[in-house]
């Protein structure tokens, strides 16, 4: 094989391991934060013999690699140059894939803010807006934005009472197209906050060269 051979075929199989849906889907989740395969299967409705060789077809890659955090082994996703491609091969989608294209014209609804990730620390505070965060506590913990608090949209409902009334709630879950952030966005302003959706997350976040919060904050 010839030095292009090379180069094409390497191309070709870094492409080939983003073919699955499924992949694409639980490289999204690891961006959130390291998890196991039981619990990846466990979100994605797959079994952990499946997700076993998903992840084995993004580790050849490198991708996602295997880091072990006391007796147990969790799957890491690459957060360099791995979202960079992720979010590349994300905004081709949204110029050449119609089904991509109308989710993200469908994104700019009234719920939506048009905060931009560089402005949002002047905005969040004591005295200003409350940053909510959606995602389950675990993915809170393993990083989030400065300044958030943690309100898991499995028990937002439970919570509306903790939430400020006169002050406004910018909500953001796993990411742009992340439909819980709608759902909850949507939840909040029905019971009459003024609640606003962000449109990023935390791999929008980092892909901007911002550093993430970890622990309880």
């Amino acid at each position: 094989m010839s030095g292009n051979d090379y180069l094409y075929a390497g191309l070709a199989s870094l492409a080939a391991s983003l073919s699955s849906p499924t992949r694409l889907r639980a490289l999204h989740l690891l961006f959130q934060g390291a998890k196991s395969i039981g619990r990846l299967a466990e979100l994605l409705g797959e079994s952990e013999a499946n997700m076993a060789a998903h992840m084995k077809a993004l580790r050849a890659v490198g991708l996602v690699t295997a880091c072990r955090q006391g007796k147990y082994v969790f799957q890491e996703a690459n957060r360099e140059c791995g979202l960079r491609l992720f979010l590349a091969l994300r905004g081709a989608g949204e110029v050449l894939v119609p089904a991509v294209r109308l989710l993200e014209q469908e994104g700019g609804d009234e719920s939506a803010s048009a905060l931009r990730a560089e402005a949002l620390e002047e905005h969040v505070g004591p005295r200003r807006a409350l940053l909510a965060d959606l995602r389950p506590l675990d993915e809170y913990e393993a990083g989030h934005l400065p300044g958030a608090s943690s309100v898991p949209f499995a028990s937002l409902d439970a919570r509306l009472q903790e939430l400020p009334k006169r002050r406004r709630i910018l909500v953001y879950c796993r990411g742009k197209y992340c439909p819980n952030a709608r759902r909850g966005t949507l939840l909040l302003r029905q019971h009459g906050l003024r609640a606003e959706r962000l449109q990023f997350g935390v791999p929008e976040w980092l892909a901007s060269g911002r550093a993430l919060v970890e622990g309880s904050g």
